[in-house]
C-alpha cells in the first residue's frame, strides 16, 4: 500500500517535521519529480548520491527482483547487477539481517578479496563510503536507503549531517 506523506499532517508525537525532508514533501504535494528533491536532500546531508533499493524477494542472490532508484552513475547501476554485486555487498548483507544503520567505508571488506574488489569498482563510480539504512514494511519488503560518499576514509565521528541521517531513522514511524 502506498502512503501519501503531508508535511501538514506529520505526526508530531515523533518530533516537529525535519526541514532537511522539506523539498520531498513539497514534491509529493505539487506531484513534481521526486528525484531532484531526493538529490537536494541528498547533498544537504552532505553525500553525493543515492539509492533506494527495495525487493519483496525471500532470498538474497541475483536470481531475485530488486528495484532502485538512484542519483547514482547508470553504469554504475547496470554494472551492479551484471557482476552480481548483490550477493557480495556488505551493505545489502546488513540490510538483509538487520534493522539498525551502518556506517561504512573501504575498511567493510578488510580481509575478503572479493569485497575489496567489489569496493574498489564502486569507488571508481564515486561510491566510497557512506549511510546504509535499512527499512521493512508491513508486507516484509527489505528496503535500504543508502547515502554514499566519493570519500574513501574513516567517516570517523559522527559529524552534523551523519548523526541528522541516524537520528531521522530513529524518529520515523
Amino acid at each position: 500500500m502506498l502512503l501519501r506523506f503531508n508535511p501538514t499532517k506529520w505526526d508530531r508525537t515523533h518530533g516537529p517535521l525535519p526541514s532537511q525532508l522539506l523539498p520531498l514533501y513539497a514534491s509529493s504535494e505539487s506531484q513534481a519529480s521526486l528525484s531532484e528533491a531526493a538529490r537536494l536532500i541528498t547533498s544537504r546531508f552532505g553525500f553525493d548520491s543515492f539509492i533506494y533499493a527495495m525487493t519483496t524477494s525471500e532470498s538474497l542472490n541475483n536470481g531475485a527482483r530488486f528495484h532502485c532508484c538512484s542519483s547514482a552513475p547508470r553504469d554504475w547501476i547496470a554494472e551492479y547487477d551484471q557482476a552480481s554485486y548483490v550477493e557480495i555487498d556488505p551493505r545489502v548483507t546488513h540490510s538483509w539481517t538487520q534493522l539498525t544503520p551502518l556506517m561504512w567505508d573501504r575498511t567493510i571488506g578488510s580481509g575478503r578479496s572479493d569485497v575489496e574488489v567489489f569496493l574498489d569498482r564502486a569507488a571508481l563510480y564515486g561510491i566510497g563510503s557512506g549511510v546504509c539504512i535499512p527499512m521493512r514494511d508491513e508486507g516484509h519488503s527489505r528496503i535500504a536507503m543508502f547515502l554514499n560518499s566519493s570519500r574513501r576514509e574513516n567517516l570517523g565521528e559522527l559529524d552534523g549531517s551523519t548523526g541528522l541521517v541516524l537520528a531521522l531513522h530513529r524518529s520515523l514511524p
